[in-house]
């Protein structure tokens, strides 16, 4: 039915209350990521502009991962490259968890006392499905719907839950269906014909975060070990998703 998952990417995103003067840090960040990640891209933009401008842009050296630095968050972004990686959620997971302590690491740059507000782990993963579309519409009905939803006029089926966790952690996962297209033939034609469509797979995205606890906790702090705490939860979940997709 569906191959083998396919891991395509990963983020990690910490938010804190807002640091107006984290554009001058960037020597002391560049510092400490040395080796690991390019000289940054700084974004000279007023320090009263909008918070959520990124104001510093760190590339890994292999290419595969950006740090993004906003006044109000700092976010890792990992793109799996097309061999083991995409294979092996092991690689992924590894990669991820030895960046945590770096990411917190930046905070610490800020200020000794910056308070982190909540964490979250995001990831996505494909599951290539080689039958016709009918078909694919209709396990996925069989899977998460109602089986006596007519399959014949569907075209795409789209997924979404929200979970609420030991009274502190989200979990959003999205479930849809993901096409590749031919993107050559398309420019020939100018016509998204589903006969150009190159692959088909089973998307899952899954969102986990501590943004429960802090809206509904006085004086909630999140730090480095819920986030650890946040990834693995987050993997559980994705595999959950998978043997329930894969049986």
């Amino acid at each position: 039915m569906f191959n083998r998952p396919k891991y395509i990417e990963s983020a990690i995103n910490i938010v804190f209350d807002r640091q107006s003067g984290i554009r001058r840090k960037a020597n002391e960040f560049e510092d400490l990521l040395k080796g690991k990640y390019s000289q940054p891209d700084i974004i000279s933009v007023p320090d009263d502009l909008d918070p959520e401008v990124p104001r510093m842009i760190f590339t890994s050296t292999h290419g595969y991962s950006r740090i993004i630095a906003t006044q109000v968050n700092i976010s890792l972004n990992v793109r799996y490259s097309e061999d083991e990686w995409q294979n092996n959620i092991d690689k992924g997971k590894e990669y991820m968890e030895e960046r945590i302590p770096i990411l917190f690491g930046l905070l610490a740059k800020l200020s000794p006392d910056v308070r982190v507000n909540y964490c979250g782990f995001n990831t996505r993963t494909r599951l290539l499905f080689s039958d016709s579309d009918k078909e694919f519409i209709g396990v996925l009905i069989k899977k998460y719907f109602n089986e006596s939803i007519s399959t014949e006029d569907l075209f795409e089926l789209r997924l979404k839950k929200v979970k609420m966790i030991e009274q502190k952690y989200f979990s959003n996962i999205e479930i849809s269906m993901y096409k590749k297209w031919n993107i050559e033939e398309i420019k020939k034609t100018k016509k998204f014909d589903t006969r150009n469509i190159a692959e088909k797979a089973l998307d899952i995205f899954i969102d986990y975060n501590d943004k429960f606890a802090f809206n509904h906790t006085d004086n909630y702090i999140s730090q480095e070990s819920i986030l650890k705490q946040v990834l693995r939860n987050a993997l559980a979940e994705l595999q959950k998703e998978i043997i329930n997709a894969s049986s």
